[in-house]
């Protein structure tokens, strides 16, 4: 059985990444390591990672003292990954650092079409630090943001060093540290680059606000420097998933996401946007799944949808949501007794 995930709603977390273990690094330099070798030491991190967590819950004394020798590990990991891309469940296997492009169309550079502090998340996470990243795992053809999610050539690269100095600057100002998007799971070799610029003095825990697609690789690479997961859980059919996200095996890559958040010991916060017309087929699915499968999670029941992009010419989700749609969705939130937050 799971142990449950924490709860964003009720505790602050000390973030993840500075629970890693002290391991060694080989002699042969991180760059010259073959992918099976690394991710054997990543192996060897993760085991030493786990048992530390597990030591902390019983004696405070017995933690190993934090060491980035991990993160070092990851980040290698993650730039080498990179010439057969596969962070997400499109596994596309394309060379990025080499110029080609997968579905996110994206490099390695990280476009950054924002980075602020943002009073607009959920109660627990807010104020945070966002940044938010271009480049999409979905085409939902109702993005709020498309712009800066699809056309992003013009947006300026993260810049990991210049940011961190910031985010230590600015330290006393947030809460939490929000990856948005788009959706970071193309950028997680940044993601590294970030967690190991940061100072010490930073300590707010991040936020991983995503559409629920990690490959297996990406999920092993984010154990241990994600605190909190913050996943959109879209559609209840791979029918509705498809025809207006363009994802095949939707529904299969959000389990597989939540159920591998719920063993990493993340706390986890899911939003569901309600489409018009869509809560027989997508909300209350999800829902359902919801209050079944993951009942401690916390669940954020969106009812303010506004058609934009393409949706402003598409039939049946080119209008906001009616009142008699809110309430249904409200009703069965009640009925299934799922914890919601705002």
């Amino acid at each position: 059985m799971n142990t449950p995930a924490p709860d964003p709603a009720s505790s602050p977390l000390s973030p993840a990444r500075q629970c890693h273990p002290d391991i060694e690094l080989p002699a042969t330099p991180l760059a010259d390591c073959s992918v099976d070798t690394l991710w054997k030491l990543h192996q060897q991190g993760l085991e030493a990672y786990r048992d530390s967590r597990s030591n902390q819950s019983r004696d405070t004394a017995a933690v190993h003292s934090f060491s980035n020798h991990w993160l070092q590990i990851k980040q290698a990991l993650a730039w080498r990954l990179l010439q057969r891309c596969d962070f997400c469940v499109h596994d596309c296997r394309v060379d990025r650092s080499a110029g080609e492009l997968g579905y996110c169309r994206l490099e390695t550079r990280s476009p950054l079409a924002g980075s602020y502090l943002h009073w607009g998340e959920e109660t627990p996470i807010r104020p945070t630090w966002a940044l938010f990243l271009s480049g999409c795992t979905m085409h939902c053809i109702y993005c709020h943001n498309w712009r800066e999610t699809f056309e992003f050539k013009s947006i300026p690269s993260l810049e990991p060093i210049s940011l961190a100095k910031t985010l230590l600057e600015e330290r006393e100002r947030y809460r939490t540290i929000s990856l948005i998007g788009g959706t970071p799971e193309p950028h997680l070799h940044t993601i590294l680059d970030l967690a190991l610029a940061l100072d010490p003095a930073v300590t707010a825990p991040l936020v991983f606000n995503n559409n629920a697609t990690l490959s297996a690789s990406g999920l092993a690479l984010m154990e241990g420097v994600i605190d909190i997961y913050l996943p959109d859980f879209k559609h209840g059919n791979p029918h509705c998933a498809w025809q207006l996200t363009k994802i095949p095996r939707y529904l299969e890559s959000v389990l597989q996401n939540l159920k591998a958040y719920q063993q990493q010991g993340a706390a986890i916060l899911v939003r569901h946007l309600a489409l018009p017309g869509h809560l027989d087929c997508c909300s209350r699915p999800v829902l359902e799944t919801l209050a079944r499968d993951f009942p401690q999670v916390a669940v954020n029941l969106m009812d303010q949808y506004r058609p934009m992009y393409k949706a402003e010419n598409k039939p049946g989700i080119d209008r906001p949501l009616n009142a008699e749609e809110k309430a249904t969705l409200q009703h069965w939130a009640t009925e299934l007794e799922l914890r919601q937050i705002r």
